[in-house]
């Protein structure tokens, strides 16, 4: 009897060993336990070891920015407001994963067959670039364009135009998840 449950014990360590800790999911606004809207001072104060200020270029303006650092190894980037919280998180990361398995990485196709409420955006600044906006996630899956440049800014296709061969091996390179 005493050998039967340290037997199972055993299997239960192994199997929440193998298990996604919450730190690698990425659900709507959040990744992990840092959801848009949380303050600087309250990760920090939480997180003290986790969180590191840093400053981000964008369109050529500099703006304040916090590294969270899950573990040794992966981290988000987060924008922060005028008010010290977090407006938006970026992730480049494949270590951490949606609750439908897509990940940096994960391909057009992929994402297509996983979020029936994809919408397709594109546009020319930062040269060029290629979108699925999910509004389940509230966030942007934006893809690796370096093959495709798209001159119409402005268009937003239908999900019936998503599935253009030109796209459906695109790489996801940016998760971003805002307010």
């Amino acid at each position: 009897m005493l050998k039967k449950l340290k037997i199972s014990l055993i299997l239960l360590g192994v199997l929440l060993s193998c298990s996604a800790s919450n730190a690698e999911l990425i659900r709507k606004g959040c990744v992990g336990l840092i959801c848009v809207g949380m303050d600087k001072g309250t990760l920090k104060r939480n997180f003290p070891r986790s969180v590191i200020d840093e400053t981000i270029k964008l369109e050529g303006d500099l703006y304040p920015a916090l590294r969270f650092k899950y573990n040794e190894a992966h981290s988000t980037l987060l924008e922060l407001d005028e008010r010290n919280k977090i407006f938006a998180i970026r992730v480049t990361d494949e270590y951490f994963t949606t609750t439908k398995g897509v990940r940096i990485g994960s391909n057009y196709s992929e994402v297509i067959s996983k979020y029936s409420d994809a919408i397709l955006k594109f546009g020319e600044e930062d040269g060029g670039y290629i979108s699925l906006y999910i509004p389940s996630l509230n966030g942007y899956f934006s893809f690796g364009t370096e093959d495709i440049f798209i001159r119409d800014n402005s268009k937003i296709l239908k999900n019936s135009q998503l599935r253009n061969k030109r796209f459906k091996n695109l790489k996801i390179n940016l998760i971003y998840l805002h307010n």
